[in-house]
């Protein structure tokens, strides 16, 4: 005969989620507004990836991961405290400045806006250790290897230039990418809000979508005339977009917040993060 007071199984089981995740935030504009920079910087790559053949591939995938890794250090500290403040605010729209410098620089990356590049992301890295992180010193390890290794390391590189550069710039982002995982027991315990991330990465691939209608459209709008090729090719890309925005927001965005939450650790929700980076 049952007994109702003995506990149920499911009680006994550790909550998928982190048991310290703060409460759920919605992603504040200034976010959104530093969205905006990071898409600048993001479309930039094309420039590099028209160059060079092979080669050019290789520095565009080199600078995406630099740049995208800054994205998701920032993502992960605006999701453990509130940004609405006055002073996380400034600290946003000054990350949002020296990103404007990251973007304007990406083109000539690897020629000559290499040193500035460089020191750009690792001003970026700078503001936001010092400024947010700061705040309240949880220190995300990876967020002073950005400071103390990968910033040097850029630098380094762009200041000898040719294959050193290629060498030093491609260590520097692999650290980054793999420096979570070779972490992740300082980082255990370390609070983040997994909805406000997804909610943020959602926002910047519509930011990107949007980019790219206004890229495919805009040459049309100043034309002519219009004849049936263009109309058709209009029609393609509007098809693929709409495809990338079905994959994501109607089919995976859900998926990716279940395994965020589901994340032993921070450094696997990176990983995961980075990885949807590649799949959207």
């Amino acid at each position: 005969m049952p007994n109702s007071a003995d506990p149920t199984p499911s009680s006994a089981e550790p909550s998928s989620a982190s048991p310290t995740a703060p409460s759920h935030r919605p992603v504040d504009t200034v976010m959104l507004f530093l969205d905006l920079v990071y898409v600048f910087a993001v479309a930039g790559i094309s420039g590099l990836l028209r160059a060079d053949g092979a080669l050019g591939l290789l520095h565009g995938v080199i600078v995406l991961a630099v740049i995208y890794w800054l994205w998701c250090i920032t993502s992960i500290q605006a999701s453990m405290r509130d940004v609405t403040t006055n002073r996380n605010r400034l600290v946003v729209l000054a990350l949002a400045l020296v990103t404007l410098a990251v973007a304007i620089t990406v083109p000539q990356a690897f020629g000559a806006h290499a040193l500035a590049f460089a020191v750009a992301c690792w001003a970026a890295r700078g503001v936001l250790l010092v400024g947010m992180v700061g705040t309240s010193w949880r220190v995300f390890t990876p967020d002073l290897l950005g400071v103390v290794v990968t910033g040097p390391l850029l630098v380094a590189g762009a200041l000898l230039g040719g294959g050193a550069q290629l060498g030093l710039w491609a260590a520097a982002a692999l650290l980054e990418l793999v420096s979570p995982s070779l972490q992740r027991r300082r980082m255990r315990d370390l609070r983040y809000d997994a909805e406000n991330v997804v909610e943020r990465f959602g926002l910047l691939v519509i930011v990107a979508l949007g980019e790219t209608v206004v890229g495919m459209g805009e040459p049309l709008s100043e034309a002519d005339a219009v004849d049936w090729q263009q109309a058709v090719a209009v029609l393609a890309a509007f098809v693929l977009v709409g495809g990338l925005w079905w994959s994501y927001f109607h089919h995976s965005s859900g998926l990716v917040l279940r395994l965020l939450e589901t994340a032993q650790t921070p450094s696997t929700s990176y990983a995961r993060c980075s990885s949807t980076a590649i799949w959207c």
